[in-house]
């Protein structure tokens, strides 16, 4: 049976935060503005190509997963998108090379 995702909850301010924080949640102030998600295409000599897509509807009104997107061109976020994609295999090829002892 598939595990039922939790929606995103929005506190509007400290007040509305629970007495008890639990361990099981992550608490982060909210941020509005666009939110775009990159999709990244690694060939293994590299080249990497970022997409870049501005969510235009979300699930939850103004959080949770996208229910519309729209390709963009947006190189600041292809290029963050690429350089953390970069982050990543290098620390596969670090990891898979140099394994744990």
């Amino acid at each position: 049976m598939a595990e039922e995702e939790e929606e995103s909850l929005v506190h509007k301010h400290e007040g509305e935060l629970p007495d008890v924080i639990s361990a099981d949640r992550v608490y982060q102030e909210f941020l509005p503005g666009e939110e775009y998600d990159a999709n990244l295409f690694a060939k293994p000599q590299g080249n990497t190509i970022a997409v870049v897509l501005r969510k235009t509807a979300l699930k939850e009104g103004i959080v949770g997963n996208a229910l519309e997107v729209e390709r963009v061109e947006e190189k600041e976020v292809a290029e963050l998108a690429s350089r953390a994609g970069a982050c990543s295999r290098a620390r596969r090829t670090y990891r898979y090379r140099h394994p744990a002892r």
